[in-house]
């Protein structure tokens, strides 16, 4: 009679758990979670070689780009079934988890600290010249910048290329500005590469 009691209880707790935190195939579009950007790093990237490496001194104009990750933290908001995953294989498609922005990038700047052209003095905004490339078409870096959704809390990188080399040859460096919904600023500068 124990037995029978216990393995009652133990099936309307299971069953309690089911309906509870179960799936049903009724996909919950929700974040599993939410992000924000906390700060940004700047790398100075030479495309020169084979393979993309770190630049530290000189490098080609043509061939110059930043590398800028976006570090990013978490605030969890899910709760789960301590006893069972419902979403039993095979029964729900449901889409991979994700997070959501909860202070998204409302407008992102790149800045020249150095005189780069008879156009673009020092403290210029010269956004317009960086793109990203992806796989046949190159596209404007504005938008990579702008995270709505992340699949993970691990820090998001883009690449920005450098489309127009300067016409002042000489040490040039970037600023990256990036202003948040509640009108935070997250920047950085890149370290001084000569473009040649």
């Amino acid at each position: 009679m124990r037995l029978k009691t216990a393995l009652l209880a133990i099936f309307l707790l299971s069953l309690a758990d089911l309906v509870l935190y179960g799936c049903y195939c009724d996909c919950d579009f929700a974040p599993t979670g939410t992000f924000e950007i906390c700060s940004i790093d700047l790398l100075s990237i030479d495309n020169a070689g084979g393979s993309p490496a770190t630049a530290s001194d000189t490098v080609l104009a043509d061939a110059y780009a930043i590398e800028i990750t976006l570090n990013i933290t978490q605030e969890d908001i899910c709760s789960h079934s301590f006893l069972m995953n419902s979403a039993f294989a095979a029964s729900c498609n449901c889409p991979d988890a994700f997070f959501e922005n909860r202070n998204p990038v409302t407008e992102v700047h790149i800045y020249t600290v150095n005189d780069f052209s008879t156009t673009y003095d020092a403290g210029d905004e010269v956004t317009s010249l960086f793109y990203r490339y992806l796989g046949h078409e190159y596209e404007p870096i504005n938008s990579f910048l702008r995270p709505q959704n992340a699949a993970s809390v691990t820090p998001i990188k883009v690449r920005a290329l450098l489309m127009e080399a300067p016409a002042i040859k000489g040490n040039h460096s970037f600023e990256v500005e990036l202003i948040m919904q509640d009108s935070t600023v997250v920047s950085a500068t890149t370290s001084s590469i000569y473009l040649k």
